[in-house]
């Protein structure tokens, strides 16, 4: 998770004025917009989802275990 931290901090430099780039429990960056309290996976920077080109996050609902 430090690897991550340290990357939000250096594009934070090249975002724009309020805005600060965070990442989600797997890993995923989005940013935040403090000036319209808003967040977006969209990059200020290219205009491009962070969600492009990843792979689809597994989803997987076992109720095996709550009935036995």
């Amino acid at each position: 998770m430090a690897v991550l931290n340290l990357l939000g901090k250096l594009n934070e430099k090249l975002l724009p004025e309020g805005w600060e780039m965070r990442f989600t429990v797997d890993g995923i960056p989005y940013f935040v917009d403090h000036n319209s309290k808003t967040t977006t996976y969209i990059d200020p920077h290219t205009g491009k989802s962070a969600l492009d080109n990843r792979p689809p996050i597994a989803y997987v609902r076992d109720f095996k275990d709550s009935f036995e």
